[in-house]
């Protein structure tokens, strides 16, 4: 009768909570030790006070390694360990000469950069926005450059041009921001861009406010990674491509399990774009561009909880209420109460995540007349009540 193992596998999980990818990453090996361990499980998260890569050489046991390694002294040290190990592969095109010959003798998880290019390229395609542009990272990193390729290249196979942002070479934003927007204001109008990652969507659109461009109606802004906090934050919400990271990383968890028994050979896991999380950013309504209606729309927007209401806006633009009333439907839009109620049932969404909020006080914050009214409203947008969103 064969005996039952009882040592418990003790792995190291280097995976960096900064970036929205590697939280996805960490999210699926920890699915996997949960569902298929245990593991000890040794996290490696970047922070000040966190272990690092250095103090594994004290761990005694280690069965593997998976996550990210940036320095050659790190390359050194987890091929010292002598474990098998599964490395988040960075295709930056500046790595570090010995982390570049482990990763080609590793398993590795990586992003089809080029895959997300065209998945973009696709989206601005069917929408409404016949031009467009691209805005990479600062330094021109590889996995930057393969993105813009590909958007390009499928741009112009369906005859489009696209424009592409080169700024300075600096990871400071605020010294890049006035040449940002400088750049922005130079588009036509509406441009779809597509920006490499959330982040770098988000100091767009930054941008944008600070030049006093209207989104979605001057300038369209698609992100990657689809970082719901980041996303979110900015009004109006800004979409975003989501991958299948954590999928990626619960595979690779799955594979190096497989290594530290013996059963499996170690190969490289790719993921890559699973859909577009479409939010106002990209939402270019039919119509033409009027832009009294796009300061109303920023007014509502930044006043949302501050009661809003439509004698006030038609005073701050110095308008009667029919006047405005028929530049929005000229425009394209609805009416001024079925605009306004839609930024607060959006606000709503948010605002529903924090389980400190009760209905009551969401209610009083947007301004609604009462709880049952907001509540009515929200169901007939969304089809279901706020507390079927909570649940």
């Amino acid at each position: 009768m064969k005996s039952l193992a009882t040592r418990i596998p003790q792995v190291a999980v280097a995976l960096p909570l900064s970036a929205k990818i590697a939280r996805d990453m960490r999210r699926g090996v920890l699915r996997y030790a949960k569902e298929c361990g245990p593991w000890i499980i040794h996290l490696l998260e970047g922070r000040e006070f966190s272990q690092t890569v250095f103090h594994l050489s004290a761990v005694r046991g280690l069965s593997g390694f998976i996550g990210y390694v940036t320095t050659d002294e790190e390359a050194d040290l987890v091929a010292r360990l002598k474990v098998p190990y599964v490395l988040r592969w960075l295709d930056s095109g500046r790595l570090p000469p010995k982390v570049e010959r482990l990763m080609q003798t590793s398993a590795t998880v990586s992003t089809d950069s080029a895959a997300i290019g065209r998945k973009a390229a696709e989206y601005f395609l069917a929408s409404r926005y016949p031009n467009f542009a691209y805005v990479g990272e600062p330094e021109d990193l590889g996995w930057s450059l393969y993105r813009e390729e590909a958007f390009v290249g499928a741009l112009a196979a369906a005859g489009k041009d696209c424009r592409v942002f080169h700024g300075p070479s600096t990871r400071s934003f605020s010294s890049e921001l006035p040449v940002l927007g400088r750049w922005l204001k130079t588009l036509p109008v509406p441009t779809g861009i597509f920006a490499v990652h959330d982040e770098r969507a988000r100091q767009v659109a930054d941008a944008c406010a600070v030049m006093g461009l209207s989104v979605p109606s001057e300038i369209g802004i698609l992100g990657c990674d689809n970082d719901d906090e980041l996303c979110e934050s900015f009004y109006p919400a800004i979409s975003s491509i989501a991958v299948d990271a954590e999928r990626a990383a619960y595979l690779a968890a799955k594979m190096l399990d497989g290594c530290m028994r013996g059963v499996f050979a170690p190969h490289r896991i790719v993921y890559g774009p699973v859909r577009v999380v479409e939010r106002r950013s990209t939402m270019l309504r039919g119509g033409r561009f009027d832009p009294v209606v796009e300061k109303a729309l920023k007014l509502i927007e930044v006043n949302v909880t501050n009661g809003i209401r439509i004698d006030g806006l038609c005073a701050s633009l110095g308008m009667s209420r029919r006047q405005l009333e028929r530049r929005f439907l000229l425009s394209g839009r609805n009416s001024l109460l079925c605009e306004i109620n839609a930024v607060k049932l959006e606000r709503a969404c948010v605002l529903l995540e924090s389980e400190q909020l009760r209905l009551k006080d969401i209610s009083a914050m947007l301004g609604f007349s009462s709880t049952s009214h907001f509540c009515k409203i929200y169901r007939e947008r969304y089809g279901c009540t706020p507390r079927d969103r909570r649940r």
